[in-house]
């Protein structure tokens, strides 16, 4: 128990770094990538840039809105944080 709540902590707090850098668009940035992430999961698609357009595009975002878009690691972490809390 003591591994996983680390383990969670630790998903946690990159998480909160990674959105801090990109602050100006931090918390849609994060609303992408929670959704590419439930795509990736639910639909078996592995295509990181596919998914973050489709969920922009979901979301009614420009996916060419410059900075718009998480990067890999944001999903990744999103994917990580979504499998840890289930």
């Amino acid at each position: 128990i003591f591994v996983l709540i680390f383990e969670l902590s630790a998903v946690l707090l990159l998480r909160k770094q990674t959105m801090k850098r990109k602050s100006k668009h931090g918390h849609l940035r994060q609303h992408i990538a929670q959704q590419a992430a439930k795509i990736i999961s639910d639909h078996g698609i592995n295509d990181f840039d596919s998914a973050k357009k489709k969920a922009a595009k979901m979301l009614g975002v420009s996916p060419t809105q410059q900075g718009i878009l998480p990067t890999h690691q944001e999903i990744q972490t999103e994917l990580e944080f979504s499998t840890r809390s289930a």
